[in-house]
């Protein structure tokens, strides 16, 4: 799945630590956001890590700070990517470029304030090969989350319902990692990737756990003011992929659920690093026609469907 991914001209990748996680923050602006996310992670993280930070063409300063921290030691790797590529492309390539023990995508608004908060993830997910992913119950209230023990592992809650576990904050293990591939890069920046792999792990039996902890930080960005235009997109791209019938993650679970397209999900997007060593993507026309004429296929027949189901009988 991983290939010789591009690296940082002017540094090699720091490698992770043995039983250690790569962890890959997505940024795209919010600067403040950003340094407050990396130094929860230096700071209270508890288990060994290697940080790399996978900047989405920042235009506020981001990317002279992550230069700065990189020759402090403050992160361990900084990759720049030529455009805004979204969330799911940035984690896949900081993921493939450290092979690890585990792998968390950790987005540049979660700021975690409790101490060992990224061992208590790694514990959770070593503790059972049911469990799928790990997270921290950033959006949901106690009376929605169920208490529970897999395997002997330490405790930890289970959604009461099916919803998306949070894409900005999700671990897996490698061998996981290695079941279910990539995130999927369908949707393009504001796309439903969580709620993707959440329905993958979920159709492959696999359990969605979260540490039982709800004093675990802030969701920084999200009740931010300055960032009121970013989230209005993101809905929106999110509510269009998932419109009824023929929305992309729609067309997609089903795909899945009826064995039509592998869980293990491949890249959409192949990097490449240009002479300024910003890494820029192309497309995958293989992946394409893989998959691109299956999509479309599958959402005129659903189109087709609901045409129907309206008509007088």
């Amino acid at each position: 799945m991983d290939y010789q991914g591009p690296r940082p001209p002017d540094a090699p990748v720091a490698a992770a630590p043995p039983g250690g996680v790569n962890v890959t923050v997505v940024a795209f602006n919010r600067l403040e956001c950003t340094r407050r996310t990396l130094a929860a992670v230096r700071a209270l993280a508890g288990w060994p890590h290697v940080l790399t930070v996978v900047d989405n063409a920042s235009t506020d300063g981001t990317a002279a700070f992550l230069a700065e921290a990189l020759a402090r030691g403050t992160v361990d790797n900084v990759v720049t990517l030529a455009r805004n590529m979204g969330p799911a492309v940035a984690c896949n390539l900081g993921w493939s470029l450290v092979a690890a023990e585990y792998y968390l995508r950790l987005d540049n608004d979660i700021v975690f304030t409790r101490s060992d908060w990224l061992a208590d993830m790694a514990a959770i997910a070593a503790a059972s090969p049911r469990i799928g992913c790990v997270s921290y119950p950033i959006y949901r209230t106690p009376g929605e989350y169920l208490p529970a023990s897999i395997d002997g592992s330490p405790a930890m809650l289970l959604p009461s319902h099916p919803w998306s576990s949070p894409g900005g904050c999700m671990l897996f293990t490698a061998a996981v990692r290695r079941a279910m591939g990539c995130w999927c890069e369908d949707y393009g920046t504001y796309g439903p990737e969580d709620g993707d792999m959440s329905r993958r792990l979920d159709q492959a039996g696999l359990l969605r756990a979260y540490v039982p902890d709800f004093a675990w930080g802030s969701h920084i960005g999200h009740d931010d003011a300055n960032i009121a235009a970013y989230t209005t997109r993101k809905q929106t791209r999110q509510d269009y992929h998932k419109r009824d019938h023929t929305g992309t993650f729609t067309v997609n679970c089903l795909l899945y659920g009826g064995g039509l397209r592998p869980l293990c999900m491949e890249r959409r997007f192949v990097p490449r690093l240009g002479g300024d060593g910003r890494v820029a993507f192309v497309l995958d026309r293989d992946y394409l026609a893989r998959w691109g004429t299956k999509m479309t296929a599958m959402k005129k027949v659903m189109g087709d469907l609901v045409n129907l189901s309206g008509q007088p009988g």
